[in-house]
């Protein structure tokens, strides 16, 4: 009610403060609440030395680390920040209160360490690099840097339903004017085919050289297309080339692979597409150099697992 009968002179604040007051009602508010009770009920049960949460951002991390804080007093909290942290994440890398914080953040890789730790969350916490069972020393895997073109792409969208249909509709549109491309589409796990094709009628039939991600092995196509998918760090590893996918809609680039890295490829449209095949049979694509710089960068997104750090905490507050 505060910020429903707030008056303000400009239109946008205005806005904002109905969008505030119907989010503090939403579903998804009163399940934050909801679940902060069934915390609260757990902890009263098990009074643990410890408590572990993701660490990505979400309300409900922050609820559990007030009621923790308020009333569990002994009780310290591990983060684990387990994806990727982007340049222009907001939520997890601002601290609101200090009671809304948890006591150590440990992170997958060093550059979401660096980024946590220039934040305003950064200076109030303890920080450190965990690892993640995602790490491959990407110096084992052979990448050339020109082979033959497979005609075969994977397409691997993140888990969000518009996340693919942008993606999908380029290559279903591309499809109708090119023939001898093949696209592999590849849902993130917590998306249902059944689910995705049944709200999206429009995939259920896929012209001939469109299929879904089946019995498909990756060592059988060069290149992959994505967009906010962390998953193109793994495929980069096995030695796809990554294609990025700028869309209209963007306010700004989700590419994981941030910087001037030129083995890492940009399209917006087709012809870029067209471009790019072109390049490809003409062997003028990328270089060592340009693989080497990527290289680096890929091994700095995921850490190799260390658990001296955990050690070090039960340590500490034993």
């Amino acid at each position: 009610f505060i910020f429903f009968f707030k008056s303000d002179d400009d239109k946008l604040r205005r806005r904002l403060n109905f969008f505030i007051s119907a989010a503090s009602i939403s579903r998804s508010t009163l399940l934050n609440i909801r679940l902060s009770y069934v915390f609260k009920d757990l902890l009263n049960y098990h009074n643990p030395k410890f408590v572990f949460i993701t660490y990505e951002g979400h309300a409900w991390e922050r609820l559990l680390c007030y009621i923790v804080k308020k009333n569990f007093k002994k009780t310290k909290i591990i983060g684990y920040q387990h994806s990727y942290i982007f340049k222009r994440q907001h939520a997890a890398l601002n601290s609101f209160d200090s009671n809304y914080d948890p006591h150590y953040i440990l992170t997958s890789g060093e550059i979401s360490k660096e980024r946590i730790l220039k934040s305003s969350i950064g200076g109030n916490i303890i920080v450190d690099v965990l690892g993640s069972n995602k790490f491959t020393d990407i110096n084992k895997y052979k990448i050339e840097t020109n082979k033959k073109f497979s005609k075969r792409i994977f397409v691997i969208p993140e888990g969000i339903e518009s996340e693919c249909k942008i993606l999908f509709d380029f290559c279903l549109n591309y499809s109708i004017s090119d023939c001898d491309l093949e696209f592999v589409f590849k849902l993130h796990p917590q998306i249902s085919l059944n689910d995705f094709v049944s709200k999206n009628p429009t995939y259920k039939t896929l012209p001939k050289k469109c299929n879904w991600f089946k019995n498909h092995l990756f060592n059988c196509g060069d290149w992959v297309i994505y967009r906010g998918s962390t998953f193109v760090v793994d495929l980069f590893k096995m030695g796809l080339q990554p294609i990025y996918l700028s869309d209209k809609s963007d306010f700004e680039s989700i590419d994981i692979f941030e910087g001037e890295f030129n083995h890492r490829k940009i399209i917006s449209s087709s012809k870029d597409l067209d471009l790019l095949l072109k390049k490809e049979k003409s062997g003028e694509l990328t270089n060592d150099k340009d693989l080497s710089l990527l290289r680096n960068f890929s091994n700095k997104i995921y850490s190799p697992f260390n658990r001296s750090i955990l050690n070090k905490i039960f340590k500490e507050v034993s």
